[in-house]
């Protein structure tokens, strides 16, 4: 369910029981024979307005809270759409923000959907993947491909290491197996 739509249950649930104590107390008033009873009959919808009208009161803050941040992640998916790559000061400079800000703005923008990309941190860069830039490739991996062989002369066994943990590894009795102490990984 779209963020939208839970805002505009949350608002029915609020304003239906919110008008419907405003009009019984306002039908207290004008129907209540006497001032008694008016008057423990409107303290009673007092409540009532208050319990519905607060939370009321809550969500329409926090809904044009949401639409001014919604309006803005997409002025800033408007700005990143059209170009390939656009620095991030210019884009700061456009938003009329510090450099961080616009950082943050785009990275919004990027997740809630409005643009389409990713923030290159070498060169401070938003670049569009829809113009078919690939994204850059994961870091590589540091794995070790030669074992450490001892010195000539010596009695001691070969050092192994395992290929999936990089710990060293030892020959298992009886096999020609090598096994790692740390995964359990045999070679």
């Amino acid at each position: 369910m779209k963020k939208g739509t839970k805002f505009l249950l949350l608002w029915i649930l609020l304003l239906i029981p919110t008008a419907f104590s405003i009009l019984a107390l306002l039908a207290t008033f004008v129907y209540a024979p006497d001032s008694t009873t008016r008057t423990i009959v409107a303290a009673v919808w007092g409540a009532c307005i208050a319990m519905t009208g607060v939370p009321f009161a809550l969500f329409l803050l926090f809904w044009g809270r949401e639409r001014a941040r919604t309006a803005r992640l997409a002025a800033v998916g408007a700005i990143l759409r059209p170009y390939e790559s656009i620095p991030l000061a210019d884009l700061a400079s456009r938003l009329g923000k510090d450099e961080p800000e616009a950082e943050r703005l785009a990275a919004a923008a990027i997740a809630d959907g409005f643009a389409q990309g990713f923030i290159e941190y070498r060169s401070r860069m938003f670049v569009n993947t829809a113009f078919g830039v690939r994204p850059p490739p994961p870091p590589p991996t540091r794995e070790v491909t030669a074992p450490f062989e001892p010195p000539p002369g010596t009695d001691a066994p070969p050092a192994r290491f395992c290929r999936k943990c990089g710990n060293r590894v030892y020959p298992v009795e009886g096999t020609e197996d090598w096994r790692c102490w740390n995964c359990g990984n045999v070679q």
